[in-house]
């Protein structure tokens, strides 16, 4: 269904409504239509939830940033794959040593967001090949 079918749609059940609602009578079945339409866009426009997940590693063992990168690009890999969320190398690019990383997940829920980001911050700990030093997760409402 288009955008205008969708108008109209809502603009037939606007007059319909209009026989029901008598403080509505002064409107005309196209602005009840905008009212009903922009009530179903605010009502679902709240429902995704971005959660987003900042970590700090320190990758030892490495000597170059050849090595770091081939670790970097491996974990992201695999945790794009296997979690679904979006995620970069974000900081100390130039770094050899350690590495930043931003992962970002959406969904409709804070809870399973939440948990997205959760399960990557445990596989990156149990993973063994990095070290984290820190990480921060927030949830955008």
């Amino acid at each position: 269904m288009c955008r205008f079918e969708a108008v109209s749609c809502l603009a037939n059940f606007a007059k319909r409504l209009t026989a029901s609602l008598p403080e509505q009578a002064g409107k005309s079945g196209l602005e009840l239509a905008w009212m009903t339409l922009d009530f179903h866009v605010e009502r679902y426009a709240f429902m995704m939830r971005v959660g987003v997940l900042e970590v700090r590693l320190e990758i030892p063992g490495v000597r170059s940033l050849k090595e770091k990168r081939g670790v970097v690009k491996s974990l992201l890999e695999r945790i794009r794959h296997r979690f679904e969320v979006a995620c970069a190398e974000v900081d100390e690019l130039d770094r050899w040593d350690g590495a930043g990383l931003g992962f970002a997940a959406v969904g409709n829920e804070v809870a399973t967001v939440q948990s997205r980001l959760q399960k990557v911050v445990n596989f990156i700990e149990n993973e063994g090949e990095a070290v984290m030093i820190d990480y921060r997760l927030e949830i955008v409402t």
